[in-house]
């Protein structure tokens, strides 16, 4: 736990989020920025600033910085050097549980052997835990209840859903390679007609933002001038297709049960859609234990407890082959409640996500005696009041 005693320094530009800053802030909680300073080594200027040679520093950083003060350190192995120094090291930063996945071998080795508590963006499972062993995870928060919610009004009514389903596959890097995998098993399997389908694997949409989809969704104004291009719904596709198959960012490592929700979950919700997911074991299950609701009343959804990655495609496979144009468009008419709960429940969660992330900051942060209220309401339905 920090406590008031402790120097508490953040990475300005690369560490926490606006509602990790407004908690320090709102708690009385002093903190300062490391600021950058040409051909001076980090760990010099972070020294700089403590008070004595017995005050604790408590790091709240981002991997690159973290990794930076490793690689600026010649004379001791890491572990030693953050002990002479008396640093408790945090990551904080967005996507963290993606970020720590997908680590590069290189930087992997760097950060294994390190004492790190995580301020985690999802819920890490057991296999994140053993590949990094001496971290601690405070699962806080998901981070994408806090963007805003796009909701499929602008869909046009009584549209002819004339295609089974929808599916985009950013498969680029090895790291999303569970996606080509999938794509390749539908086309194989002859399974990808009646459907809107878009691929990329020679770029990113993130790095070629003019293949982004859903550009012609929306009025030009509209999409040029919000900075979630990526998050916006295709609301052309939607209106054409009955459900959609969803590829979530992580998934491609056997047995991962990592829990990451991003905006390709979060879309077809908005939309009111039935969903297939492919993404990590048990996806589906802690997507339940948050409060939504899935489809197992209408397809079989046992594929979500399968542990190898290609077995899992599989099973997906034969339930998307089941779901013909004539069934696939009674699975749409058949979901309608459920696919509204969902919306309703995140339009809950999205209200109350940062009073749950600072609750959960309380446990480990010890707050000033001046700071009254021991906890943030999660809601003021009657039973708060």
């Amino acid at each position: 736990m920090i406590t008031e005693k402790d120097l508490v320094l953040t990475d300005q530009e690369k560490g926490p989020d606006g509602p990790l800053h407004e908690y320090l802030n709102s708690r009385g909680i002093i903190f300062d920025f490391i600021q950058e300073v040409d051909k001076v080594k980090m760990i010099d200027l972070i020294l700089y600033k403590r008070q004595n040679q017995n005050q604790r520093i408590a790091l709240v950083l981002s991997i690159d910085s973290i990794l930076r003060l490793c690689n600026e350190n010649k004379k001791l192995s890491n572990v030693d050097f953050f002990q002479k120094h008396n640093i408790l090291l945090v990551h904080c930063e967005r996507d963290t549980t993606y970020r720590l996945i997908k680590m590069p071998d290189k930087d992997y080795q760097i950060l294994k052997p390190l004492t790190i508590t995580c301020f985690n963006e999802g819920i890490a499972g057991n296999f994140i835990k053993q590949k990094y062993p001496n971290f601690t995870f405070l699962d806080l928060h998901h981070g994408h209840f806090n963007w805003p919610v796009y909701h499929g009004e602008l869909v046009k009514k009584n549209t002819d859903r004339n295609k089974r389903f929808m599916a985009f596959f950013n498969a680029v890097g090895h790291h999303r390679r569970h996606r080509k995998m999938l794509y390749d098993t539908l086309e194989q399997n002859s399974l990808l007609y009646d459907s809107i389908v878009k691929v990329h694997t020679e770029h990113s949409v993130t790095t070629k933002p003019s293949v982004a989809y859903s550009s012609n969704s929306y009025p030009d104004l509209y999409f040029k001038n919000t900075r979630l291009q990526l998050q916006l719904p295709d609301l052309n596709t939607y209106g054409q297709t009955n459900f959609e198959i969803v590829c979530e960012s992580l998934g491609a490592e056997d047995n991962d049960d990592t829990f990451f929700l991003t905006e390709k979950t979060l879309k077809p919700i908005v939309m009111k859609h039935p969903f297939i997911i492919l993404g990590p074991q048990n996806y589906l299950q802690t997507l339940k234990q948050l409060g939504f609701k899935t489809f197992g009343d209408f397809v079989d959804e046992s594929y979500d407890k399968c542990g190898n990655t290609q077995q899992r495609i599989d099973l997906i496979a034969q339930q998307v082959k089941m779901l013909t144009l004539e069934q696939s468009n009674k699975f749409y008419n058949s979901t309608r409640q459920i696919c509204q709960h969902n919306l309703d429940h995140l339009y809950y969660l999205h209200g109350k996500y940062k009073s749950s992330y600072w609750n959960k900051l309380n446990t480990f942060f010890a707050r000033p005696d001046t700071v009254y209220n021991n906890k943030f309401p999660e809601s003021f339905d009657s039973q708060s009041l």
